[in-house]
């Protein structure tokens, strides 16, 4: 049984194939980081002993046992902060809990698109999307942290032009650094 990431990516589309894609770029960093924080030997080890699930699954057990919880729980409150910063629309509010040089990328196709270096691209960005969609609001579906990293779930509500609702689905991962969001990317 192998331990190196690139087999455990393989495997999570599987595992976890009733989700959406966005979700799966949450498990494939999830899976990547349990591999990096235990090394080669201890997840081998741990992979063998809980041989009655799966892979995937024997890693996020891993990343619970393993990660330093305390600085877990300091990343969640950084960004939560920074999630309620978002869902007042307060862009100075989102820019004082990130760090001067963070950087902020979406990997979709929306007005926020591409990669937005420091506080000035990045106040574009979001005053960007608050135009756009001046009602919109995110319900957290699922949150977690593992060190200074954190998987941020969501699905984005809003009211089109003509009035009807419309969503999206995607997946923040974030890294805090010194108390203060250092990189966003956003899979939608």
């Amino acid at each position: 049984m192998s331990s190196r990431p690139c087999e455990l990516v393989a495997e999570a589309p599987a595992a976890f194939a009733d989700r959406p894609t966005a979700r799966i770029v949450g498990v494939l960093f999830v899976i990547a980081t349990a591999t990096a924080i235990v090394g080669g030997a201890l997840a081998e080890e741990a992979l063998t002993r809980w041989n009655d699930v799966s892979r995937a699954e024997a890693c996020f057990r891993v990343v619970a046992v393993t990660a330093d919880t305390h600085e877990s729980e300091r990343t969640l409150a950084v960004v939560r902060r920074f999630l309620e910063a978002v869902g007042r629309h307060d862009v100075d509010a989102i820019l004082a809990s990130m760090t001067d040089d963070a950087v902020y990328e979406n990997f979709g196709d929306d007005v926020d698109r591409g990669r937005h270096e420091g506080h000035s691209a990045i106040r574009t960005a979001f005053e960007a999307v608050f135009a756009a969609y001046p009602d919109c609001r995110s319900d957290t579906d699922e949150l977690f942290a593992s060190g200074d990293r954190c998987c941020y779930c969501w699905t984005m509500r809003w009211t089109e032009a003509d009035g009807s609702e419309a969503s999206s689905c995607g997946t923040d991962v974030f890294v805090v650094r010194d108390g203060r969001v250092a990189s966003k990317k956003t899979f939608e």
